[in-house]
């Protein structure tokens, strides 16, 4: 017992003496030890604990300029960038003769691209310091940024010539003989330096890159293999070389690699991911998805490789699979308040929001947000599906908690201002649009929002000025250049929009864009030579694109050339025989020519090769119906439904020859007689929906459209037609704005569309938005094209313009 209390004053003593000692540490003593210990934490990567001793030491002495310089670095480090600026700012604020400081803002001037702002301070620092190294090598990277190659590469090897020879130096005069073309003398810089720096990982990693740009695999291997040797526990320099072995077709090489990785660690979940990621950017998803199976099996309870396996499914378009993976995800954890059951009701909502299932993503949403009131993905969820109701105020709220948690989230900022824009606040959609270019001045989707606010607002020299900014950051940007052409021509100025078009033209002749822009421009002007011309050399450089074939195949129509079209089309037939679209697109012309049975024969081509596709079934039933031939075609369906009555085709061939015909019962008939025999054929579900939308009898045939395109929309969650349906039901229910996002979204796959331009001047002229659904309603009217719906669209249209 003695023992025990004789050590007790022992310790006691101590602990005393330490906290006399530091009682009585002065303030400037106090704050230098929290900047030691900070330094200390900094160098052994561990940042948050690091800034809370800079931030002590702050606390005692807030114009510490060494403190607020360490800040900087940790959040520099911590890839925080804009934060890291402010705080060197305030350092040679504060200390304006701290070299340190001005040289890191010179290396963010460097990497923001300013390199005028980075050479005054390598010059200010040499001016203090004329042999300090770091600024001299600043000064050679900054003649480089200028693209002065020889400059940087005279002043870099004058460096070399003084006995500097850090990594950066032979860095960046093998990239500056790289703009020179000197490919000699950039590798042999890079091989100096190493043999200068031989521990060198990033000297090393800039040799493995030089030799696999020109396609030099073997050594770009040898260089990483030197890398792993320098650094194994890296998993990432193995991937690499992995990497290297596949593009290069050694893929046995490439796959030994990563079992190697495997093995080494079989119960490494980061190690896992990376395999199937990387399986997945060679689009080997076979492969993706064994090893995440595998990796299941190996770490039971393991959310990552489960959440990965979900995205996999979501994305090859196996919904139902992503979904029963989430399912067993919510077995792992009996606690509903768990990261990963928070995770898992995330990913729920997340992907029954893609399938347009708003009552279930709302579900999950709701019960995120029971148990973690804050969670920025479930608000931000929600505010997702407040815009798809329609719902432009709950959309704010829930997009401006995002924003508050996260005030440098762009997305957020991207989503409240569409949030406004719903809500017909334009300028607070302008002023949030603003921020977002506060915090990324690059913004290509902060400055397309504007430019279409600005169109709302007909502040047209705006709007323009937004696309131009756009194209100053980047001239090859051809859709927004066809966004700035699509502009003035809205505004009559025609010879602009031309010279715009033409430029898409001159830097991109294999982009259909530009001849498909061009040849509207002529066909509205009826110049049918120049439209043809534009069309020809469009298909001769794109022989590919379907837009321009049928564009072309249109021109020749209109200017009565069946035998040009028809010549064409067979030619495209004979070198893709398994098309479908050439196939109806032939018979169409046939159609046309009235050559009936000509027409037949390829529109029964086209739908044996594609039977869900939907056209050929149309142009069928039409053809049939020209001809006064329903009951004939009637019973030819209907024998070939007796012989196979899961024949797909024959149902859907029959279906819409009811449709065209205007017998809708029967037509309902087919289609539910359809999904009877094959309950997942989604273009039987999105028919009837359809036809119940547009001659529901009562609001049980609406809930019954409303359950049948979600269902379809859930099996082809991509499909155009299906979101139209869905938007127009919506459309039908009374709620328009619900409907404009999904129709808008549908129209952006085919902005030709009659229909689609129709669906949407209607929800359009719902929402009050005049001008808008004026556009949209012209050009479904003015396209030589019949629809349901036509004829209101006609009337609506007559109203606005009157």
């Amino acid at each position: 017992m003695q023992i025990l209390l004789n050590r007790f004053s022992v310790t006691f003593w101590i602990m005393l003496m330490g906290i006399l000692i530091m009682a009585c540490s002065s303030p400037e003593e106090k704050k230098i030890k929290f900047l030691e210990k900070g330094k200390s934490l900094y160098e052994n990567a561990d940042y948050i604990k690091a800034r809370l001793e800079f931030k002590n030491a702050l606390q005692i002495d807030p114009e510490f300029a060494d403190a607020y310089y360490m800040l900087g670095m940790t959040a520099f480090k911590q890839g925080d960038f804009k934060k890291a600026y402010g705080l060197f700012l305030k350092t040679v604020g504060l200390s304006p003769d701290h070299l340190d400081a001005h040289l890191q803002l010179g290396k963010l001037f460097l990497g923001g691209k300013v390199a005028d702002k980075a050479r005054e301070k390598a010059e200010l620092i040499l001016k203090a310091d004329p042999e300090n190294q770091e600024a001299l090598i600043l000064k050679g990277a900054v003649l480089l940024a200028e693209k002065d190659a020889e400059g940087a590469i005279a002043h870099l090897k004058g460096l070399l010539e003084k006995g500097i020879k850090k990594p950066d130096v032979y860095r960046l005069l093998s990239s500056a003989y790289s703009k020179t073309k000197d490919a000699r003398n950039a590798e042999d810089s890079l091989k100096s330096g190493i043999r200068a720096n031989p521990e060198s990982v990033r000297l090393h990693i800039e040799l493995a890159i030089f030799y696999n740009k020109n396609k030099r695999t073997e050594d770009a291997a040898e260089v990483l293999k030197k890398i792993i040797a320098l650094e194994p526990d890296k998993m990432s320099h193995k991937f690499t070389l992995a990497s290297i072995y596949w593009d290069f077709d050694r893929k046995t090489e490439a796959a030994g690699l990563l079992s190697e990785i495997i093995s080494s660690d079989p119960r490494n979940e980061e190690n896992r991911i990376n395999i199937a990621k990387f399986y997945v950017t060679k689009k080997q998803f076979e492969d993706a998805e064994r090893e995440l199976k595998a990796g299941i099996s190996e770490i039971e309870k393991s959310f990552d490789l489960r959440f990965l396996l979900s995205d996999l499914y979501l994305n090859l378009k196996k919904t139902d699979k992503a979904l029963e993976v989430l399912q067993k995800c919510l077995s792992l954890d009996k606690d509903p308040a768990s990261p990963g059951i928070i995770r898992t009701k995330n990913a729920f909502a997340k992907v029954y929001l893609l399938l347009k299932d708003i009552d279930k993503a709302e579900k999950y949403v709701d019960e995120v947000l029971r148990e973690s009131p804050k969670n920025v993905d479930a608000h931000f969820t929600k505010g997702n599906i407040c815009l798809l109701k329609g719902d432009g105020m709950n959309a704010i709220s829930e997009f401006r908690t995002v924003v508050n948690e996260k005030p440098q989230s762009v997305t957020g900022l991207l989503r409240l201002a569409q949030a406004h824009i719903l809500n017909q606040e334009t300028e607070l959609a302008i002023d949030t649009l603003q921020k977002v270019l506060k915090i990324d001045p690059g913004s290509r989707d902060a400055r397309m929002i504007l430019s279409r606010v600005y169109v709302l607002k007909k502040d047209y020299k705006e709007a323009e000025n937004q696309l131009i900014k756009i194209l100053e950051n980047n001239p090859d940007d051809h859709k927004v250049r066809a966004n700035l052409g699509d502009l003035f021509l809205g505004l009559k100025d025609v010879d602009r929009a031309e010279r715009e078009y033409k430029k898409i033209k001159e830097k991109a002749p294999e982009n259909p864009l530009s001849y498909l822009k061009l040849g509207r421009v002529y066909a509205k002007q009826k110049k049918w030579a120049a439209a043809m011309t534009e069309m020809e050399q469009g298909y001769k450089a794109n022989p590919r694109s379907a837009s321009i074939l049928t564009s072309l195949i249109r021109i020749c129509m209109i200017q009565k050339k069946f035998d040009t079209a028809i010549s064409i089309c067979e030619a495209r037939i004979r070198q893709n025989p398994k098309e479908a679209f050439s196939h109806d697109l032939l018979g169409r012309i046939h159609t046309t020519r009235k050559d009936y049975d000509k027409a037949e024969e390829s529109f029964q081509k086209a739908i044996d090769i594609r039977p869900l596709w939907q056209a050929p079934h149309n142009n069928l039933a039409r053809l049939y119906l020209i001809q006064g031939k329903k009951k004939e075609a009637v019973e030819k369906f209907e024998a070939a439904l007796k012989a196979n009555p899961k024949n797909i085709a024959a149902y859907l061939s029959l279906g819409h020859l009811y449709e065209q015909s205007e017998d809708y019962p029967k037509a309902r008939e087919v289609y539910e007689k359809s999904l009877e025999m094959n309950p997942n054929l989604w273009t039987a579900a999105n028919n009837l929906a359809f036809l119940l939308c547009e001659h529901s009898e009562s609001e049980a045939d609406l809930k019954k459209a409303l359950t049948l395109a979600q269902k379809a929309l859930k099996l082809r969650p991509d499909e155009p037609v299906v979101m139209d349906t869905l938007g127009w039901i919506y459309y039908k229910k009374g709620e328009p704005n619900r409907a404009l996002a999904l129709i808008e979204k549908a129209l952006s796959n085919d902005p030709e569309s009659s229909v689609l331009n129709y669906h949407m001047g209607m929800a359009f002229y719902k929402t009050g938005q005049m001008s808008e659904a004026k556009e949209k309603l012209r050009k479904a009217v003015d396209a030589d094209e019949s629809f349901y719906g036509k004829e209101e669209a006609k009337k609506i249209l007559s109203e606005l313009e009157t």
